[in-house]
C-alpha cells in the first residue's frame, strides 16, 4: 500500500505530530499473512507492517522513531551518512524555542532525550569533521557505535556488514539511508529510506 503523509510547511511542531499520527497510523494497520513475509511483532505481541518512507529532511526521524517506540520499544538504528545527526542544540544554531531544537542534525540526540533509542545502534559511512573529542563522547552517549568511511577500505563489506549485524541483533530496527554515507561519487540527494524489520 502506497500513502503521502499530507503536512503542513508552515509549522513545525503540527508537522511534527502530523508525521507521528500518520506513522501510528500505518503500523496500527492489520498485516495480511502470505507472500513469504514475517513482520516485526509490536511489545503488544501483534505482527505489524514494514513502513517505507522516501523523501523529506532528516528531522522526519524524530516523529517515526515516536511512532515506533509505542509499538516496539526502543528502536535500534542503522543509519548509513556522513554526519552523525546526534548533535546537542547547543552545538548547532537554532533559536531558543523547543521545537526549533529539532533539526536535521539533534533529531537522534532529541530522540535519545526521550528514551526512544536501543543502545546498540551505530552510524556506517561517517566522514564529516567533528568539534571535539566530545562529540565522539556524546555520540556514544546518545547510543551509537561508529564505522567510519576510512573503515569500509580497512575492513571490506564483509566486515563492515558482519560489525553491523554483531552490534544491532536482532533487535527492532529502523534503517535511515542517506546517499552521502555510501561512496564519496559526489552524490548530494539527501533522500531517506526506513523501514523496520526484525
Amino acid at each position: 500500500m502506497w500513502t503521502q503523509v499530507p503536512i503542513t510547511p508552515y509549522d513545525n511542531a503540527l508537522a511534527l505530530q502530523e508525521m507521528e499520527v500518520a506513522y501510528e497510523t500505518m503500523i496500527n494497520r492489520p498485516t495480511v499473512p502470505g507472500h513469504g513475509l514475517s513482520f516485526p511483532r509490536g511489545i503488544d505481541g501483534k505482527p505489524h507492517p514494514f513502513v517505507l518512507t522516501l523523501g523529506g529532511d532528516h528531522t522526519i526521524v524524530y516523529p517515526i522513531l515516536r511512532s515506533l517506540f509505542k509499538r516496539h520499544g526502543p528502536i535500534t538504528v542503522l543509519h548509513f551518512d556522513s554526519h552523525i545527526d546526534t548533535w546537542s542544540p547547543g552545538k548547532i544554531p537554532t533559536s531558543t524555542s523547543l521545537i526549533s531544537q529539532i533539526t536535521h542534525g539533534t533529531m537522534f540526540w532529541k530522540a535519545s532525550t526521550e528514551g526512544l533509542i536501543a543502545n546498540n545502534s551505530i552510524h556506517a559511512g561517517i566522514r564529516s569533521k567533528f568539534a571535539g573529542p566530545w562529540d565522539l563522547d556524546h555520540d556514544t552517549a546518545v547510543g551509537f557505535e561508529m564505522v567510519t568511511a576510512d573503515e569500509i577500505d580497512d575492513v571490506g563489506v564483509e566486515g563492515i556488514v558482519q560489525r553491523i549485524h554483531h552490534r544491532v541483533g536482532n533487535d527492532p530496527l529502523y534503517l535511515r539511508y542517506a546517499p552521502l554515507g555510501l561512496g564519496s561519487l559526489g552524490d548530494t540527494d539527501t533522500t531517506n529510506k526506513a523501514s523496520i524489520s526484525t
